[in-house]
């Protein structure tokens, strides 16, 4: 427990203080000082200057919380609690602020497609869905689409119908003499609901009244999602919040929070180091957030709570035990965040929480509270509020069980505010969470298990069917091996030519069939064999794509439409895998990006080390963990945060830190260097082509190595400049054998943005090899290999063997050759001896 040291003169300080902070409070106001924008486009930027870094750009109307001035900058809250900041000159103030939250989207940050999309036909459509957090309201919604039409159609019968969960809103017309066309349509607010909202566009499109060709070139219509927007109104529910709305609140669509702030207690003088609330509770809770963000990124910031100090002392001057229940006056200014997440023991929190709330810790304990921030007549905040999640427990190690808690729970079955853990049972504790995102060798799997059930397409067209096969990233097969399909699936009636069904495993194509029996037929167990090669470590992508076609009518203008058309896979469908080693090729950033590995392993738990160079580096640690996190649809369990680089990982590891403060010896088995001097591999000098290899063959030749492969280096001293850097090799300081992964950039500023940069999903998506650098934007990102690769998991001779001879077939041919020689040799010699005896008898 911290305690606030003070003598008279303090005392009657405070007593003025308490005087002047009473009088501000008086017309106490819970609302923000809110800001509008007034020009076409308003610059949003990471500092307050003209050339700093651009965060994004404001439309006309959408609104900001303002919470800071530096001149005639504002630091403002956008939404989903993101802070940057603006030029006051393109923004006039709101009169009355409220708690309406006005976004702009563009349509592509909801479709795989960023660009223009084109339908083609008489009739096709696209389907969007738009996630909304269950914790917001829609109160306005507009959609702005951006078109462009054939000049070939006929105005009166070529239109586009826009429907929104179903219901139909608007036929927008298509005029041939006015192709580039924008529409605007209202979204009911009453038609939106929590959770995944689908829009359709579906167009119909017509060149001729007679003799129409369905499938003429000239019916298109091409929508461009960039420049296409849906303008919300939102506010929050009316309602208070419990432990089930978490995953809501970090919905990755509308309305979710997309920054979180973590307080601990502040180190003291008397720590050697921090203990196991920091280390260890801190990022489990971290990853907890990220996986309930899903796909999307959440950028964690960490902060101490304030415990004394003028600043402390001031703001919570004239406050009573009540205003202090009501608010956060731990938090900084600067710390000010919709959502924080408060990790502490009992005895630490005695600091900062009153008594009452303190009670109610009698164990490993989660408790989110909804507070308003308190604010004087200006709209100064004076102590902010928000959401709080707090984390706590008796002891170290229940907070740590909290934290735990936290990362395995379903958050629908807790619609209480609080929840206390009384007991964990698990059957088997050294199995990682991991092993359950991930399909195991040996298996059979249902589509229907799989998420693709029963599926039928109707109608003329063609159609897509998805099954996702994760693989564990370690899964290592014979090459002749084959992954096995057996499909239950059957259609109509009436099928023409070009009806067909192909099968694509990863894009590529690995089957095809015919659908030419004229009345139709159905198949129970169709067998198809997928070589396991085609298969990659991670998530595989296996696509079913049906074209029906009618049959063909003879005649002037005669056709079918293919209404009738019917095709039907069933979930009874399943897939079987061979059996498989756990294997896998280190160093590799791709299988560390899709999968987390080695960090997050899907057969057995291994602890990692994170390093970081200083304190201030902790929000960045905890970004890229829950990236990592999201990954692999799993936490990564035993992780330990270390502050300082002097002390050396025994295992897996991950290291934060500038240049100048990584030590020295870290590079002496890697073929690259980015310490106070920089060795590169540049392109120029390597032959990089031979960087695939299969089976054991691992080894590469050293740049200072003989041999007829181009190997060089350069050694420079110089600066990285605006560059983040991330490399995976060889822990140097492992006995055995464990991969280290290291982020670094010339300043912690710069490292801290290169971070957030690198956890969006543009970057995170190009990670390749085990070099990678990039700076603030997905263009110009570069990979290379260098390291020398090594083998992480079985290392049986007898599952080497078998390896050994699956990628390298001509040592069987060899062996076979070899078998025959000494058989032959062998019947020689038994020849001989037979022919003696008999020439003796």
């Amino acid at each position: 427990m911290y305690r606030c040291k003070g003598s008279k003169v303090l005392v009657g300080r405070k007593l003025l203080i308490s005087l002047l902070m009473a009088l501000l409070l008086a017309p106490v106001s819970g609302q923000a000082s809110v800001w509008e924008v007034k020009v076409a486009i308003a610059n949003v930027r990471t500092a307050p200057a003209v050339d700093a870094a651009l965060v994004t750009q404001l439309s006309r109307g959408e609104q900001v919380e303002l919470l800071d001035r530096e001149g005639a900058w504002m630091q403002v809250q956008l939404a989903q609690g993101t802070r940057a900041w603006v030029h006051q000159g393109g923004f006039s103030q709101v009169a009355a602020a409220s708690k309406l939250q006005r976004e702009v989207m563009r349509l592509s940050s909801f479709s795989d497609a960023s660009g223009p999309v084109r339908l083609h036909g008489t009739t096709e459509k696209m389907e969007l869905f738009l996630p909304l957090a269950e914790t917001r309201k829609i109160e306005d919604s507009t959609l702005s689409l951006r078109m462009v039409n054939s000049i070939a159609l006929q105005a009166q019968r070529s239109f586009m119908v826009v429907r929104f969960n179903e219901t139909t809103l608007a036929q927008v017309p298509f005029d041939p003499n006015q192709p580039i066309s924008d529409a605007r349509v209202r979204l009911p607010a009453e038609l939106w609901r929590g959770g995944f909202n689908k829009l359709t566009l579906e167009v119909t499109q017509h060149y001729t009244d007679r003799c129409e060709d369905a499938m003429a070139p000239e019916l298109w219509t091409e929508l461009d999602l960039h420049h296409s927007r849906l303008e919300l109104t939102h506010r929050p529910v009316d309602r208070s919040l419990t432990l089930s709305d978490l995953s809501s609140l970090f919905s990755p669509g509308v309305g979710g929070y997309s920054q979180a702030l973590m307080i601990t207690a502040p180190a003291t003088e008397a720590e050697a180091g921090r203990g196991s609330v920091y280390s260890e509770a801190l990022p489990l809770a971290a990853q907890a957030l990220a996986l309930r963000r899903q796909y999307a990124s959440l950028e964690l910031q960490h902060s101490t709570w304030l415990v004394e100090g003028p600043e402390y002392e001031q703001r919570t001057a004239g406050l009573d035990a009540d205003q202090l229940v009501d608010a956060f006056p731990y938090l900084a200014e600067k710390d000010t965040a919709p959502f924080h997440v408060l990790l502490g023991t009992r005895e630490e929190l005695k600091a900062v929480l009153p008594e009452t709330q303190l009670a109610v810790i009698e164990g490993p304990h989660l408790e989110l509270q909804e507070m308003a921030g308190i604010r004087n007549a200006q709209g100064e905040l004076l102590i902010p509020g928000g959401i709080r999640l707090l984390i706590s427990g008796n002891t170290e190690a229940e907070v740590l069980d909290a934290a735990r808690l936290l990362t395995e729970m379903d958050d629908r079955l807790n619609p209480v505010p609080q929840i206390t853990l009384l007991g964990r049972e698990l059957n088997n504790e050294a199995l990682p969470r991991a092993s359950g995102q991930f399909l195991h060798p040996g298996k059979s799997y249902s589509f229907a298990a799989l998420g693709a059930g029963t599926t039928s397409f109707q109608n003329m067209g063609q159609n897509r069917l998805r099954v996702n096969l994760p693989l564990p990233a370690n899964y290592y097969a014979v090459e002749s091996d084959h992954v096995e399909l057996k499909l239950d699936f059957g259609y109509g009636a009436g099928m023409g030519a070009g009806a067909v069904m192909n099968v694509h495993l990863n894009g590529e194509y690995v089957h095809g069939l015919l659908l030419n029996q004229p009345n139709g037929t159905a198949y129970r167990g169709y067998r198809i064999q997928l070589p396991v090669r085609k298969m990659t470590p991670g998530l595989n992508t296996l696509d079913f794509d049906i074209t029906l076609r009618p049959e063909l009518v003879i005649g002037e203008c005669a056709g079918i439409p293919g209404t009738h058309l019917v095709f039907q896979i069933l979930g009874s469908s399943s897939v079987t895998l061979p059996k498989a080693g756990a294997v896998a090729i280190q160093p590799d950033l791709a299988l560390f990006g899709a999968t987390g590995f080695p960090y997050i392993s899907p057969t057995a738990k291994s602890s990692t080390e994170i390093l970081l160079a200083s304190e201030a580096l902790t929000g960045s640690a905890l970004t890229l963990v829950g990236r990592m996190a999201q990954s692999a649809q799993a936490p990564l369990e035993q992780i330990e945060l270390h502050v300082g680089l002097d002390h050396q990982p025994s295992g897996h590891a991950l290291l934060l830190g500038t240049p100048e403060l990584l030590p020295l010896d870290l590079f002496r088995e890697w073929n690259a260097a980015l310490g106070r001097t920089q060795t590169w591999p540049y392109q120029a000098l390597n032959d990089l082509r031979d960087g695939v290899q299969s089976g054991f063959g691992l080894s590469r030749d050293k740049a200072d190595g003989s041999g007829e492969v181009l190997r060089g280096r350069i050694h420079q001293q110089g600066q990285l400049g605006d560059l983040g850097v991330m490399a995976a090799f060889r822990n140097p300081y492992a006995n055995q054998t464990a991969t280290l992964t290291l982020v670094t950039a010339q300043t912690e500023d710069l490292l801290q943005q290169r971070l957030l940069n690198l956890t969006d999903a543009a970057l995170w998506s190009q990670l390749r090899g085990d070099l990678l650098v990039w700076r603030d934007t997905p263009e110009g990102v570069v990979s290379m290999q260098v390291a020398s690769r090594y083998a992480l998991g079985e290392h049986s001779p007898w599952m080497k063997l078998r390896m050994t001879l699956s990628h390298n077939p001509w040592f069987w041919l060899g062996g076979v050759l070899l078998f025959l020689v000494l058989a032959s040799l062998l019947a020689v010699r038994l020849l001989r001896q037979r022919k003696a005896v008999m020439e003796q008898a």
